[in-house]
């Protein structure tokens, strides 16, 4: 299957801050984000705490502090994506002049599916470089969400969070961005629409967030054969390395190495073999640097799985505690040719090819600016 890889970035700076809406650490609000959004910011993260240690194709090299999960953001992004994919265009700004009351029409507040019918208040212009008569541009559209972004990256193509993420590092400008100065990011997903938003804010601390990757593939079982799945848990607290790091998976409890930065600032992994597609429900549990046991969800916990299975990715419920195994079989109710938008580079930024291979297929560069393309 032919690849294609296009790049587009928009940064600006001294963008003021937002109130931030948000739930319990780790915790979708009305869905937001699920599996696939929440992969993609344990990525990033994981990128942010050790910017050397992949291949990249930006000079970026600041370790940065994780990138917090806003909900307006989260928001913004998936309808983005979903709106792109029913319009079948591909570009940072909206492809028509979307309606003043967007966010009250988009889930959960509405029922929109993101098609123009209910979006739009004219026809859909697939234009890179669309003119804010006729279209809602980047940050505006943001704004529609209640939030003032600092910065976008879109993809289309890639059929894994992981895959996104590696097309946007292999791209100067979306590298850039990810391993910028934001400090809150929202994520959407649809049909293999990718879209990052990003924006500045609060920084987070203690488990930020932690998600799972299932075989080859790195998305969700395909099979009912034994598979590696990887558990990865994003943590920072500069107060010191936290004490212990475990997954409790259907209650069985296995301790995460540190796999990327350092222990204040790091990504957390162990890998486990375990047969699909059953629901398993799982929760990470940090003992930090105090010896105060903190939970990712805070609340609840997140399922592997599949949606054959009935296993949602976030429920109320919680895995057993450690030793007391619940059968796998038990529905214990988890969850689901690439592009990637090209576009500016952030003012001054230093870009050259990085070490290492991107995704086949061709990409787009773009020139500096101070604010959104015109």
């Amino acid at each position: 299957m032919a690849v294609l890889v296009r790049a587009l970035a928009f940064l600006v700076f001294g963008v003021s801050t937002a109130a931030w809406a948000q739930a319990q650490r780790g915790v979708p609000r009305d869905g937001y984000p699920g599996w696939p959004e929440r992969m993609l910011q344990v990525h990033f993260n994981r990128s942010r705490a050790a910017p050397g240690a992949d291949p990249k194709a930006c000079l970026q090299s600041a370790v940065r502090p994780p990138l917090a999960d806003a909900w307006e953001l989260d928001r913004a992004a998936r309808f983005h994506s979903t709106n792109l994919a029913r319009t079948g265009c591909f570009q940072h700004d909206s492809p028509c002049l979307l309606v003043p009351d967007l966010s009250t029409r988009w889930p959960p507040l509405g029922t929109c599916d993101g098609s123009a019918a209910c979006a739009c208040t004219n026809a859909p212009r697939c234009l890179s470089d669309c003119p804010s008569s006729q279209c809602t541009q980047t940050f505006d559209r943001m704004g529609l969400f209640g939030i003032s972004g600092t910065g976008e990256i879109i993809a289309k193509g890639q059929a894994s969070p992981r895959a996104a993420h590696r097309a946007w590092m292999m791209s100067p400008g979306h590298c850039a961005i990810i391993l910028g100065s934001a400090s809150r990011v929202g994520t959407g997903w649809y049909e293999n629409h990718w879209t990052g938003n990003f924006a500045s804010g609060a920084l987070a601390t203690g488990p930020v967030a932690g998600g799972h990757e299932v075989g080859a593939s790195f998305g969700q079982f395909l099979s009912a054969g034994p598979q590696p799945v990887e558990f990865r848990l994003n943590h920072h607290d500069p107060a010191g390395a936290p004490r212990n790091v475990t997954v409790n998976v259907a209650g069985t409890c296995t301790a995460l190495q540190l796999e990327r930065g350092s222990g204040t600032n790091g990504t957390w992994l162990t890998t486990l073999s375990l047969a699909g597609p059953a629901c398993r429900r799982y929760a990470f549990v940090v003992e930090d640097a105090a010896g105060a046991a903190r939970t990712l969800p805070e609340r609840g916990s997140y399922g592997l799985g599949t949606t054959a299975a009935g296993c949602l990715d976030w429920e109320p419920s919680t895995p057993p505690p450690c030793g007391q195994t619940s059968s796998p079989g038990e529905p214990d109710a988890g969850s689901p040719a690439p592009e990637v938008d090209a576009g500016t580079e952030p003012p001054g930024a230093e870009t050259a090819p990085g070490p290492g291979t991107g995704p086949p297929g061709e990409a787009r560069g773009g020139c500096s600016a101070a604010g959104p393309a015109a």
